[in-house]
């Protein structure tokens, strides 16, 4: 009765450990995932998106720079 309660226990921990294991994996690697027709042309139009949000914010950054900087030259005239 002991042996099987431990071949249960180590089981259930196999188990656990395998859920565990499918839980943190990407959306991709999951076995029970299945990408639809569609998922690279949205995946690739996701990054071009994220891509595009990066130069925007680069942009802004630059933008709010030459700002300042005109700020201060009309306050030094």
């Amino acid at each position: 009765m002991t042996t099987q309660l431990q071949l249960l226990t180590r089981e259930i921990n196999a188990l656990e450990d395998h859920l565990i294991s499918v839980i943190d994996a990407p959306l991709e690697y999951r076995p029970c995932h299945r990408p639809s027709r569609f998922y690279k042309k949205i995946k690739s139009e996701h990054k071009k998106i994220l891509a595009d949000l990066q130069i925007l914010k680069i942009e802004n950054t630059e933008d709010l720079e030459n700002l300042s900087d005109k700020k201060q030259e009309i306050q030094f005239y």
